[in-house]
């Protein structure tokens, strides 16, 4: 017997009746609100979930007139759709929603919307050791007096902040997971040398696998 395919989009899946302006509007406010750190999603191979900033969440509700259940139903959607195509099982959308004409529409949009979220999140859980989670500088002037005379030296100072990969959900950084080193102008262009190289190399492989 062949696999029974779903026509109809389950009853409880509030994704796929929302208004095509309007879920374009939810999905930029996730993207706004998941870059700007209110909205965290976390992959693992132990498993994946998300969490919200309360005043976040309130102002999503209010805005787009969502009850509690209604606000989670659409994120309960979102996540689903989002992790199976991080993790390349699409066919777990159609056989959740079935094959109905509300499902691709929708599914293509996403795709579209949100797909450097959707790589941000497959790089994480492809991620082995450690991946950086936030960069700061700052630049310095060191003042040191000799022999009555007075040097001035500018250097930066880096922060580097990481993540472990693989790690349980919603890990707080601390400062082990954080690196703080001073840098010259020297140091500065061999890095930035380094990483073109390195930016170059990536973009070639990308650029190969569009061919296929």
């Amino acid at each position: 017997m062949g696999k029974k395919v779903i026509d109809v989009v389950p009853k409880n899946s509030m994704i796929f009746e929302i208004d095509p302006e309007k879920l374009d509007e939810i999905l930029n406010d996730l993207k706004k609100n998941y870059n700007n750190d209110k909205i965290i999603i976390n992959i693992s191979s132990s498993g994946y979930g998300y969490a919200i900033n309360p005043r976040t969440e309130e102002e999503f509700k209010e805005k787009y007139s969502l009850s509690e259940e209604d606000f989670k139903k659409v994120m309960d959607d979102m996540l689903f759709i989002l992790i199976s195509l991080v993790t390349g099982k699409e066919e777990r959308i159609f056989k959740k929603y079935g094959g109905s004409e509300e499902v691709t529409p929708v599914l293509t949009r996403i795709k579209q919307s949100m797909s450097n979220l959707i790589e941000s999140l497959r790089f994480k859980l492809f991620c082995k050791t450690q991946y950086l989670e936030d960069f700061s500088w700052d630049i310095s002037i060191r003042v040191r007096q000799s022999g009555g005379i007075k040097m001035q030296f500018p250097l930066s100072v880096i922060k580097m902040s990481f993540s472990k990969a693989n790690s349980p959900l919603f890990p707080f950084l601390d400062e082990s997971n954080s690196i703080t080193f001073e840098c010259n102008l020297h140091d500065i262009e061999m890095m930035i040398e380094s990483l073109e190289e390195i930016k170059n190399a990536l973009d070639e492989f990308h650029k190969e696998e569009e061919k296929k």
